[in-house]
């Protein structure tokens, strides 16, 4: 690989099609790229961040990565432009400027954002010194709230922290840093990946590689304990909050002093559960939780001498910490760091999009078009994280498994011979099977003997089919079946696993709890594609039965055949 350019822009003037902007100072750099202050020419010299995706001229990528890493830059746009929320900094520009020389061909690429005046939220939480019951409380309910909206998108943040919390003049906190941001309507895509994190403020589950929308949730839960105790959750530090050998749970009341509010508390501790499934499930569940201990006069908040502007910027954090993925099918062997921003969301509108073509004289020096914008690689200052407790933690559906009921075995087959759409999949005996009105997508209803199958709390599993007119990826259909699954305002606790097997083919699957007319229900997805025809198995059970059912019905659903060409 051929070095590539990295001038410092100082001075320089990047042109968009919405702005000017005149660079004033470098601000940060990380493994990216670097970020810059900057003003607004066109727009009365208005302070703006602008960052730029950099390479890393020690390291080799290879084209897929290289396509990849300029893909997730683009999603940071896309995500703050989808964010436009008055606390969340807005997205000015996303601007390309293409360079084209005689023999080199490069890409720029900038994301230029609302510039954020303040102070980090890390400035009111001085080491030794408590916040006060009433100050912790408006930090966490304005901070929830912000997030509320971040999963009514169906984003996660990923890296809330202190720093990353902007307390304005006018005493409006402002959430930044969405460079890795996670959409919970993508799946992963790449063998490696680096999940952005700050190790205090990250649950196993994060660590593990299955981040959830209750990860945000435990992140705010440990500044309210950070706040109230004054004491720094990480264990680098000469004191820090303990953890329960046996339970898992922090151990921090005490160090709260006897004035703190029990009732805050027990919010708290249950934002910061060990168990992911146990904390709250929506940060709409936990804002309503904070507002049923709102405190009876207005909230003073803590005052600061000092005068500091901190930027919305991503730089170089040792607190990163390294998680490899093994997924089927795939060659890369690099791992990539940069924090997983994968998206299905739309590209960036063109009103924010701008595309700049160059043209320059230069030496005979030949560069693939685009290879300046590829990310660095270099591993220095991450942390590979190797738990013991990986498995404990990570919300996959062999957690719920337990033994299996007695004398249930499949011993009946349930076949349906229907030209281009024929399978089969057996059940026990001490269950009904159902078929379903022909020409529906559902083509048959099992479910146990000693319940209804006709109401909504009902245990039951149904085998669908869907002619999709058209060849798709399973990829494609999975995005399919996270958008639909997510849009619905009653599911929460979303998980995803691409690594399962429904009939002989590669499949996706996809657990959540659902509530709805009065139920619990624990659901479960697991689907593929042939033929043009998508496949999939929908199982449902309420939290009661869930765990006694599971072990039967995983078999049943491993039983399913697809029949093709008959």
């Amino acid at each position: 690989m051929l070095p590539l350019f990295n001038k410092n822009l100082v001075g320089k003037i990047i042109s968009g099609k919405k702005g000017r902007y005149e660079i004033i100072s470098e601000l940060g750099h990380g493994g990216f790229g670097k970020t810059y202050l900057a003003e607004d020419l066109d727009h009365d010299n208005q302070k703006c961040v602008v960052k730029q995706l950099l390479p890393n001229q020690h390291k080799k990528l290879t084209l897929q990565e290289f396509r990849k890493i300029k893909e997730l830059f683009a999603k940071e746009a896309q995500h703050l432009e989808k964010l436009n929320h008055p606390q969340i900094p807005k997205l000015k520009e996303y601007i390309i400027i293409n360079k084209k020389l005689s023999l080199i061909a490069k890409q720029e690429f900038y994301i230029v954002e609302e510039y954020i005046e303040g102070k980090e939220l890390r400035q009111e939480l001085i080491p030794t010194q408590r916040l006060s019951n009433d100050q912790v409380w408006e930090i966490l309910y304005n901070i929830v709230k912000v997030l509320a909206f971040v999963h009514s998108k169906a984003l996660i943040h990923r890296d809330i922290k202190p720093e990353n919390i902007i307390r304005c003049k006018d005493g409006k906190l402002f959430l930044i840093d969405f460079g890795s941001v996670k959409d919970m309507t993508e799946l992963k895509k790449i063998k490696s990946f680096i999940v952005m994190t700050s190790e205090p403020y990250t649950p196993m589950e994060q660590k593990d590689g299955f981040p959830t929308f209750t990860t945000d949730i435990y992140a705010v839960g440990m500044i309210g304990i950070e706040a109230l105790t004054g004491i720094h959750p990480d264990v680098r530090h000469q004191k820090y909050i303990t953890i329960d050998d046996n339970t898992e749970k922090f151990i921090w009341r005490d160090s709260a002093g006897e004035e703190l509010n029990q009732e805050l508390a027990d919010v708290i501790d249950k934002m910061v559960h060990p168990d992911w499934q146990k904390r709250y499930n929506t940060a709409t569940q936990a804002l309503e939780a904070l507002d049923k201990i709102r405190p009876l006069h207005p909230v003073q908040r803590i005052q600061r001498n000092e005068e500091v502007n901190i930027i919305s910027v991503t730089t170089e954090n040792p607190g990163l910490v390294l998680v490899s993925q093994q997924m089927l099918g795939s060659v890369l062997n690099t791992v990539l760091t940069l924090p997983e921003v994968i998206t299905i969301t739309p590209e960036a509108k063109s009103s924010n999009t701008q595309i700049i073509n160059e043209e320059l004289l230069s030496r005979n020096v030949l560069i693939i078009a685009g290879i300046s914008i590829a990310l660095a690689v270099g591993l220095l200052s991450f942390n590979v994280v190797s738990s013991g407790k990986a498995d404990k933690q990570k919300p996959q559906p062999q957690e719920t498994i337990i033994t299996e009921p007695k004398d249930e075995n499949l011993t009946k087959t349930y076949v349906d011979d229907t030209k281009y759409m024929s399978f089969s999949i057996k059940y026990s005996d001490k269950w009904t099977a159902t078929p379903i009105q022909p020409g529906e997508e559902e083509k048959v209803k099992l479910y146990p003997n000693d319940k209804t199958a006709n109401n909504n709390c009902a245990v039951e599993l149904i085998v669908h089919i869907a002619d999709l007119g058209k060849a798709l990826s399973l990829d494609e259909y999975k995005n399919t079946a996270l958008n639909r699954i997510t849009q619905d305002s009653n599911n929460s606790s979303i998980v995803l696993n691409d690594s399962k097997k429904l009939s002989t083919y590669d499949a996706y699957q996809i657990m959540f709890n659902r509530q709805k007319d009065g139920c619990q229900l624990k659901k479960l997805e697991r689907g593929t594609v042939s033929f043009k025809k998508g496949y999939y198995i929908i199982y449902q059970a309420p939290e009661q039965d869930d765990k006694r059912l599971w072990p039967l019905v995983e078999k049943m659903i491993d039983s399913f055949e697809i029949k093709d060409g008959k």
